[in-house]
């Protein structure tokens, strides 16, 4: 495989792959853990924290005792998951997993997303949605209610409703912090055709801290089927968004092929 340089670039290898997805299926479930190779390419995995849930239907906490150790490990083994189950002298920091091959970390993996609740699951679902559009959110949460969005910048919320088919406010520029009402006005507009009742806050930073962070808007809760309804939107707006920059480029090639011509 060729960089756009021309130097060529060596393709990840299994172990890299399943190591991804491994640490994608982790952060999505909420937990964070430093996944590691060995020599011979098992897959090593040491959580910073117990593991409040379940794998292969089994407890993985807590996991002090031998006992409780060998369920978890004849589970996993169940599912064809090759793991070697540890724990530290300072249990706090969360047990210590070793995936014999890669094909070991990729069905755990395949079993963590098998698992996941609904909640965590669309969580990383419109995280992931988001970030596609360009819009960038560090403080989703999940409460008894549903999805806390979080806090986004005046200029992603633009973004956002233009994928969400709006228009920008008369008075735009997201620099400006006197504009961040109006567009919290029509990013809240855009939000409720799928989130009725959805709290949408401005945020504009102070004159004291505009140079430490943007102007921001907060977006609130949104039920579990109302945050479906939304990844769905989102996606749909950019495929729109992208099939009509890919016309514009081919138009403007017609063009200048036209031209030499």
């Amino acid at each position: 495989m060729n960089s756009p340089t021309g130097a060529f670039i060596e393709p990840p290898s299994e172990v890299d792959l399943a190591m991804r997805g491994l640490i994608e299926a982790l952060k999505a479930r909420g937990h964070w853990a430093l996944v590691d190779r060995t020599a011979s390419e098992a897959v090593t995995v040491h959580f910073h924290s117990p593991i409040r849930f379940t794998l292969a239907g089994a407890p993985a906490y807590p996991l002090d005792r031998d006992d409780d150790r060998r369920t978890l490990q004849q589970a996993l083994h169940g599912q064809e998951v090759n793991a070697e189950i540890t724990v530290s002298p300072w249990y706090e920091r969360g047990p210590f997993l070793t995936l014999a091959t890669p094909a070991d970390a990729q069905r755990l993996t395949a079993l963590i997303w098998q698992e996941m609740p609904e909640s965590d699951l669309l969580k990383h679902r419109l995280g992931a949605a988001l970030r596609a559009a360009g819009v960038e959110v560090g403080d989703m949460r999940i409460n008894d209610l549903g999805v806390e969005i979080g806090t986004i910048s005046a200029r992603d919320a633009l973004t956002l409703i233009t994928v969400l088919g709006g228009k920008h406010p008369p008075r735009a520029n997201p620099a400006n912090g006197r504009n961040t009402e109006g567009i919290t006005d029509r990013l809240r507009g855009r939000l409720r055709r799928l989130a009725p009742r959805i709290k949408v806050t401005p945020h504009p930073a102070c004159t004291s801290c505009v140079q430490d962070r943007p102007h921001q808007i907060r977006i609130g809760t949104a039920t579990l089927e109302q945050i479906n309804d939304l990844i769905g939107a989102i996606e749909a707006g950019t495929e729109a968004q992208e099939r009509s920059s890919r016309h514009r480029r081919a138009l403007r090639e017609h063009g200048r092929a036209a031209v030499d011509t």
